[in-house]
């Protein structure tokens, strides 16, 4: 139990820590970039929301299984996402070092902008992975029964704001009603305004929620109907369940557990859609969308929905469609949604679907299936149906799939534009497709991680211009696979291979593997190296450095039995070198003191566990 209650106080100083570099700024720059704000902005409230979770599951754990591996999950997600950020702190620190020695500008700054071992797409890929990790965790909350910490919801006093005077209010209204024209220049709109800003009691945002609706409005009927409107004579309680506006002007709505709301069409030229935990029916559903016209972006997340809506309920614009937390997918609709260029698939129990057509959706570029539970097949086409010879898919991502056992039926099918595919969670996946090398050609970007039951690559090898190749987590039988078969899997074919992590975190241990890599198995072409995560390597061996005259960052992390570097002629080419929690190879890198230290002392940059050496 006291080992148990100290995990829980490095988690919480972990998240803690993550959320204080995020607020500083140690998530701002990447290779001299911005990172997508979108992206940036959800890893904060993101971590506080988990955080609040956190004190209401440590206490369940005890007696709740589930909850005690909800709490596992949030632990390897917490210090994957300490460790992206440590990954990026070079950056921040060569903003630091700018400004305070001049007389190093030149060399850190050519250093990180010539070899980032994160190019923005890259960089946004782990951060959508981090993401998307906790969102799900936070969406377990429900399931579990965990309940936010309330102590940490009310961190600020409460402030009451004094309402507006009638000229204020005018003035808020009238900058919302009235674009690129003057009220002066309609004087019997500013009477009706004027009546209207007097029935909204100096209330800020009712005035600029009507003057929004009537914004460009000119027909006085129109302004006359929110004036006489039954909404002024009901109570409060009434009010809040009432559908105020016709919300002609709104073009993204959120609707979020309002089960008191007054259900009515939609208005037509609304483009984006959210709906959470919302009680209604399917036909509802239907009725509400029908008129939305316009409509681009739909996401569901209401657990008593049934059934997915009729696709001649939904416009031909439809373009991204997303469903969560619901039995809803149902394949016997959802395949005639073939407008679609992004599905997301969050937490479904897929009503019996267990099987998923690539082919059926002749214009997706990007797709996402997560916890789907009786999902067991990822296959080209479904029976009867002729998958089409190519694909505009993009991206796909297949997480916490347990069931999920094989790639099938992807004869004559073809993803010429895949460039990312991303495998985590999947405990029954036994293999790769088949024909890997042709079905994905452009395949750059391959993550495997959690997924114990792959035991090799595909015979015919994975695509040439794969570029990233990241095996992490619980993928054990991979990667001794690797490791002792090495020669089979031909990783030193893939000419276009900068970038490889490898870790055996997770799952059952790996024990055997004391030394790494062997000579035949890495490519000459590789610039970045990342090991991460085994607790009896000893050696790095030379051999397998020797013919990598390209590698320029190297990573070691979590390996307390590793003593030993390549010899330095092997390491010429390396220019950054990051040892974290190996204490036997810190030690023995120690600066001028360590019995390594001449093996490395021509390195440019050493991290040696939080030690920035620039030589």
């Amino acid at each position: 139990m006291a080992g148990a209650l100290l995990g829980e106080a490095f988690l919480t100083a972990a998240i803690d820590v993550l959320v204080d570099r995020i607020t500083t700024g140690g998530l701002t720059l990447i290779g001299g970039k911005k990172l997508e704000d979108g992206l940036r902005n959800k890893l904060k409230p993101l971590l506080m929301s988990v955080n609040a979770l956190r004190d209401d599951a440590e206490t369940k754990q005890i007696t709740n299984r589930n909850v005690k591996s909800w709490l596992s999950e949030l632990k390897d997600a917490v210090y994957d996402a300490e460790d992206f950020l440590d990954e990026i702190a070079t950056e921040a620190l060569r903003m630091k070092l700018e400004s305070e020695d001049q007389t190093t500008v030149s060399q850190v700054s050519r250093f990180f902008s010539s070899l980032s071992p994160f190019n923005n797409r890259e960089t946004g890929f782990k951060l959508e992975e981090i993401l998307g990790r906790l969102e799900y965790l936070v969406n377990q909350k429900d399931i579990l029964g965990l309940e936010k910490f309330r102590a940490i919801v009310r961190t600020v006093p409460t402030y009451h704001l004094d309402i507006l005077s009638d000229e204020d209010c005018w003035h808020l209204f009238a900058k919302h009603a009235f674009v690129n024209t003057n009220p002066s220049r309609h004087p019997n709109l500013k009477v009706i305004g004027e009546a209207i800003v007097k029935k909204c009691s100096g209330l800020p945002l009712a005035a600029k929620t009507l003057g929004g609706l009537l914004r460009c409005e000119l027909n006085a009927q129109e302004w006359n109907k929110v004036l006489t409107s039954n909404l002024w004579d009901m109570t409060d309680d009434a009010r809040r369940t009432h559908s105020v506006v016709d919300g002609r002007s709104i073009g993204k709505l959120e609707i979020n557990q309002c089960d008191g709301l007054q259900m009515e069409p939609l208005p037509c030229g609304l483009r984006k859609l959210r709906i959470h935990d919302l009680s209604i029916n399917d036909s509802i559903l239907e009725q509400m969308i029908q008129p939305c016209t316009s409509l681009e972006n739909l996401y569901i997340n209401c657990r008593e929905l049934t059934s997915l809506p009729d696709s001649s309920s939904l416009p031909m614009t439809l373009k991204k469609l997303g469903i969560g937390e619901s039995n809803v997918l149902d394949d016997t609709k959802i395949l005639l949604y073939t407008s679609l260029e992004s599905l997301d698939i969050y937490n479904s129990r897929c009503n019996g679907v267990e099987s998923f057509s690539l082919g059926s959706f002749p214009l997706l570029k990007r797709l996402d299936i997560r916890g789907c539970e009786e999902l067991k097949w990822i296959i080209g086409a479904s029976e009867g149906e002729n998958a089409p010879l190519s694909s505009r898919l993009s991206s796909l991502w297949i997480q916490n799939c347990p069931n999920l056992i094989c790639f099938d039926k992807l004869e004559g099918f073809c993803a010429p534009n895949l460039t990312s595919l991303h495998l985590f969670g999947c405990e029954n996946l036994k293999a790769l497709p088949e024909q890997m090398h042709s079905l994905f050609p452009s395949l750059d970007y391959l993550v495997i991680e959690s997924c114990p039951k792959i035991e090799g690559l595909p015979k015919e090898g994975l695509p040439s211009k794969l570029k990233t190749l990241d095996i992490t987590r619980g993928c054990k039988k991979l990667i001794e696979g690797m490791v002792r078969r090495d020669r089979e899997w031909a990783l030193q074919s893939l000419p276009s291979l900068t970038s490889f992590e490898i870790s055996g975190e997770g799952g059952e241990e790996i024990e055997g593997i004391e030394s790494f890599p062997d000579e035949h198995l890495l490519p000459s072409s590789l610039t970045f190296l990342k090991i991460y995560s085994f607790p009896n390597l000893k050696c790095l061996e030379s051999k397998g450095f020797q013919h990598l005259t390209s590698l320029r960052l190297l990573h070691i992390h979590e390996c307390p039995m590793l003593q030993s570097m390549p010899e330095k002629r092997v390491l010429s080419s390396l220019s950054y070198l990051e040892i974290h929690r190996c204490p036997k190879l810190r030690e023995n890198c120690e600066k001028e003191k360590g019995k390594l230290w001449p093996n490395i002392s021509h390195i440019p940059f050493i991290w040696n566990d939080g030690e920035l050496i620039i030589m």
